[in-house]
């Protein structure tokens, strides 16, 4: 009788290991799952801020219009989420989202360099080394020259002096 009080207490307590190892591994998972979901919703934003700034430097202000709308309201959702560190930052950039709206709006050639800016500002605060190096606006041309898509192909790029 006492070896079968044995082995159920063995049985019981490999049972709770089990239930407790998946607790567990449950756990973990759902910590990835979010930290993998706030990554995603970083680059999200990035990419949306960068969309902009292209298609503020293509003249297309409507749509830019838009994507800059957008990132605004990814920011501010996802603003409270960041580390405390760089709130200030992300906030300024929100205290920008009025401005910009309205000169994006307005047709004005200067959005497309006030959201790449802002798209370098973002990269930093969020401490991407190669911030500088990767914004929409950087250009390896010499100055006085311009990129235009040629519009049969609209994927080559011709430089126009």
């Amino acid at each position: 009788m006492n070896d079968t009080v044995t082995r159920q207490r063995w049985t019981l307590y490999g049972a709770i290991a089990v239930v407790l190892i998946f607790i567990l591994a449950i756990g973990w998972q759902y910590s990835r799952a979010n930290r993998l979901q706030n990554e995603l919703a970083v680059a999200r934003a990035e990419a949306t801020l960068g969309a902009a700034a292209l298609e503020a430097q293509r003249g297309s202000y409507e749509v830019s219009r838009r994507l800059a709308s957008d990132f605004f309201t990814q920011l501010q959702a996802s603003i409270g989420d960041a580390p405390s560190a760089i709130q200030p930052q992300l906030r300024a950039m929100l205290d920008q989202r009025d401005g910009t709206i309205t000169m994006l709006s307005r047709n004005d050639a200067q959005s497309a360099d006030v959201l790449a800016r802002m798209f370098t500002q973002y990269r930093t605060a969020l401490g991407s080394p190669e911030a500088s190096s990767t914004s929409p606006m950087s250009t390896s041309q010499p100055a006085g020259t311009s990129t235009q898509v040629a519009p049969d192909t609209m994927s080559d790029s011709v430089p126009i002096p």
